[in-house]
């Protein structure tokens, strides 16, 4: 019977001295938190983060189509394809690169003002690559709302430009693109115009 009595009491000193134990270290852990929760600062939300990636997108996007660098351009797309316009179906990604390559299509309205141009019903626009470049200002805006839908995570950027050519084209500003997130990152899942 003793010897029951000391297992208990051992048992008991044990669970005493894990308390203790787990107690010093949560107090240890609470005063040495990062100084932005002891400032009473909050870190960012998981949307806000997700906000500041897609405005970063966006502005790798915007860079890649001034450069003129359509190969950079397609690793924005979404492998599911991308919308053009209001009214049209999903063009698929192989597609995309198809036009892109031939120098027609989607790779007229994004970077050569001429080729779109011969394209009946563009005969006065002018390709995102010159709106953007030769805009006196542009604004990145990124939408305020992250919300989930049953196709994923959208989110929408604003590029608005003031000043250059698109004051002759007011119906191209803001130039809209609609962002899904995929595998961890913003693509480009919608342009439309």
């Amino acid at each position: 019977m003793q010897e029951q009595w000391s297992q208990l009491v051992i048992r008991a000193l044990r669970l005493v001295a894990g308390a203790l134990l787990a107690g010093g270290i949560l107090l240890a852990v609470s005063t040495h938190a990062p100084e932005y929760e002891q400032k009473g600062t909050s870190r960012p939300s998981r949307d806000e983060k997700l906000k500041q990636e897609l405005g970063a997108t966006a502005k790798k996007l915007v860079e890649a189509i001034e450069k003129g660098d359509p190969a950079e351009f397609l690793a924005f797309c979404s492998r599911r394809g991308v919308n053009f316009g209001t009214d049209e179906p999903d063009m698929p990604l192989g597609e995309i690169r198809k036009q892109i390559q031939g120098r027609y299509g989607v790779y007229c309205l994004l970077f050569d003002t001429a080729c779109l141009r011969k394209q009946p019903g563009w005969e006065r626009e002018y390709s995102y690559r010159e709106l953007i470049s030769m805009a006196a200002e542009r604004e990145i805006k990124v939408s305020k709302e992250i919300v989930r839908e049953p196709g994923g995570l959208p989110g929408d950027v604003l590029i608005c430009l003031k000043g250059g050519p698109v004051e002759k084209v007011p119906h191209m500003n803001p130039l809209v693109f609609q962002f899904l997130r995929e595998r961890g990152k913003w693509k480009l899942g919608a342009n439309p115009y």
